[in-house]
């Protein structure tokens, strides 16, 4: 019966519904977005007043622009962009990678691979936290908000994670002075830990947060290069040490160390055992879950 049904439906409208095609369609048009407003925003920036007020916002419009598109494509009520869970979840986001950035820290300096030379404040800060959102929302859209949630949607969260995880740490390939490790550190240290936040809080804000104060903590308040790029002299502490330390991740940074991957793990562990006890974890084998249901257990977190 089924088959009988398929072959009345025009080839292209199944190819257009197709889960394959909704996916490249989706990620095409959020990627668009990122490169296109983060490019633009650019030419907006004249000083550091207004690099700050060009990036912040060029970060919001990226969100409301990826909740119209899917709100139009999808036909549905884009909740992991409800304003009203952002204080909360984008709070225990920062605390998570400040907390998290700042243990690493006193470890590296416990073992004397860093220390700090000086101390500087200024609009660079703001700034920097700025364009960290920037980054944080363009890729947190891409990865966790079309390639994440499409797939643990369709195959369940494990099979989420392990692609998406996989994706996320080898597109750092290409990033200066990274490695095989390098990528895999990332894979499992940031693709399985804002993964699996994701799927415990069922929005966007949570990861965002947590990736956008990562990448600040290490490149602005550290001094330390965010996936092998230096973000310049403009950093709170004036760092003092060896790029070529393995304990601090080398030269391409405290992502590449072991301490921040055990770190990262522990509390990735903890979302996952939280999803599990809660419900949230989307298994594997869901042939006879209705989409309906399986969107709104994804959703109603």
């Amino acid at each position: 019966m089924e088959q009988e049904i398929s072959q009345t439906i025009p080839l292209y409208k199944r190819i257009l519904s197709s889960f394959i095609f909704r996916v490249i369609f989706s990620l095409s048009v959020i990627t668009a977005l990122y490169f296109g407003i983060g490019y633009g925003s650019s030419f907006l920036i004249v000083s550091e007043a207004s690099g700050i007020i060009a990036l912040a916002a060029s970060g919001i419009v990226i969100l409301l622009l990826y909740s119209l598109f899917f709100r139009k494509y999808e036909k549905r009520k884009v909740e992991e962009l409800s304003p009203s869970k952002f204080p909360k979840w984008f709070t225990l986001g920062f605390l998570i990678s400040y907390v998290l950035m700042m243990l690493s820290a006193v470890i590296f300096i416990i073992l004397d691979a860093y220390r700090i030379k000086g101390f500087d404040w200024g609009l660079f800060v703001y700034l920097g936290f700025a364009y960290q959102f920037l980054v944080a929302v363009g890729e947190e859209t891409i990865f966790r908000g079309v390639i994440y949630r499409m797939i643990e949607k369709k195959g369940g969260t494990l099979l989420a994670l392990l692609i998406s995880s996989f994706i996320f740490g080898f597109m750092h390939i290409w990033n200066p002075n990274a490695t095989v490790w390098s990528s895999i550190a990332i894979s499992v240290e940031a693709g399985l830990l804002l993964g699996i936040a994701y799927t415990y809080s069922g929005n966007l804000w949570l990861p965002i947060g947590i990736h956008c104060t990562w990448n600040f903590c290490i490149g602005t308040l550290l001094g330390l290069p965010v996936s092998g790029v230096y973000m310049g002299d403009g950093t709170i502490f004036s760092p003092g040490y060896n790029p070529h330390n393995p304990i601090i991740g080398g030269n391409f940074g405290p992502e590449n160390s072991v301490i921040v991957v055990i770190f990262t793990t522990l509390i990735s562990c903890i979302f996952i055992y939280r999803c599990i006890k809660t419900n949230k974890w989307i298994p594997f084998k869901r042939n006879n879950v209705p989409l309906e249901i399986a969107e709104e257990n994804v959703v109603n977190r």
